[in-house]
């Protein structure tokens, strides 16, 4: 009991803090944390995953082209996989369609 009266004073006086800050002060670092002459830490942090997802961008592009200099079924003399290709093509065409059914309400 005295645990539990403990934690409910301490949740008391922690939201009689977080009534008093503004919203900047609770979700920003504040003046003593992120001091004004290092803002460029945080365009440098929060370009990090701007700058991953051209990376992956060029390197889906780079494997797109060397997967289209690999040869096809009928250059190396195996037409059952241009079969196979085509029926993987139309299961993946069917799926894309009913997800975007559904995705497209959102």
């Amino acid at each position: 009991i005295d645990l539990a009266r403990a934690s409910l004073q301490a949740v008391a006086q922690l939201l009689k803090v977080m009534a008093t800050l503004t919203v900047d002060e609770m979700l920003g670092c504040g003046e003593w944390l992120c001091p004004r002459d290092r803002v460029w830490e945080r365009y440098f942090y929060t370009s990090i995953p701007a700058i991953g997802g051209v990376l992956s961008l060029l390197f889906a592009i780079a494997m797109k082209f060397r997967l289209d200099k690999k040869p096809d079924g009928k250059s190396i003399d195996v037409p059952k996989l241009d079969a196979i290709a085509a029926q993987v093509k139309s299961s993946a065409n069917a799926f894309l369609k009913v997800e975007k059914m559904f995705l497209g309400v959102f």
